[in-house]
């Protein structure tokens, strides 16, 4: 029996049973509501008459509605093209293991965001454009290998990596070791273990990228490439006509857009 507190917060449930699989993806929904927050559950029902994707949609929306966040895209992993719903929808189906947390690159988390949902499909955001992808250079899918994984983090620098400069005035090293922590540097979370830009930065030079001429020699069961590996897995490098760089998801292509939403 679990007591029914109300401080269950329901990202926090996807993302404690991320690594879960389920007969049913339908209840990686369904199975969570008698432990979810009373608001959330007063907008759901079981309702297997639904695809997953018709699932997964309703619950987003009952979601964002309620706490006016993209949180619950820190728990979304899957390819969407296995899902029978909008773009948008995230898939939770798939379980993982890994930690990416796409919270830790915001510049703060104060805002809420701006929608309006047109039935059934639309789904219209508040924001900025602010970039136009130009490169997309491939990653590799969660269960792809460690060592393909690598190899494609390698590929993503350029030659020039060391004498670039960023469009925001720091060196390019500097903002493409910062990409490959999603942002998560000691400087910006103040917790024993996180590294320093300088150490990062070091680290992927010296023993990332380096390893392309000697890959036996990167330790793979290292803590830093381990970080390195949770950020990376399942995401695409992409760069734009802006000069800038990113991680996007697996199948991103040139031409779409880069937002800051509000």
């Amino acid at each position: 029996m679990v007591q029914d507190t109300g401080v269950y917060d329901f990202n926090y449930l996807l993302w404690v049973l991320r690594s879960r699989f389920c007969s049913d993806p339908r209840d990686k929904i369904y199975g969570l509501l008698g432990i979810a927050p009373p608001g959330l559950r007063k907008t759901l029902s079981p309702d297997y008459s639904l695809t997953a994707g018709e699932v997964y949609k309703d619950a987003f929306l009952s979601h964002v509605r309620l706490v006016r966040r993209w949180e619950i895209f820190s728990s979304c992993w899957g390819a969407h093209d296995v899902l029978d719903a909008p773009s948008w929808v995230p898939n939770l189906a798939p379980p993982h293991s890994t930690g990416r947390v796409p919270s830790r690159q915001l510049a703060a988390g104060h805002s809420g965001i701006e929608f309006t949902y047109r039935a059934p499909d639309t789904l219209e955001i508040l924001g900025l454009k602010c970039a136009t992808v130009v490169e997309v250079r491939k990653g590799v899918p969660i269960q792809g290998s460690a060592t393909s994984l690598l190899q494609a983090i390698q590929s993503w620098a350029p030659v020039d990596k060391e004498t670039k400069i960023y469009p925001t005035g720091e060196s390019f090293m500097d903002a493409l070791a910062v990409t490959l922590r999603q942002n998560n540097m000691g400087h910006r979370f103040l917790r024993d273990g996180e590294p320093t830009l300088d150490e990062w930065r070091t680290y992927v030079s010296d023993a990332v990228i380096a390893a392309k001429d000697r890959p036996q020699d990167f330790d793979t069961s290292s803590f830093y490439a381990t970080e390195l590996f949770r950020s990376c897995y399942g995401r695409d490098f992409i760069s734009t006509s802006e000069g800038y760089i990113g991680l996007g998801p697996i199948g991103v292509s040139a031409g779409m857009y880069c937002n800051f939403r509000a």
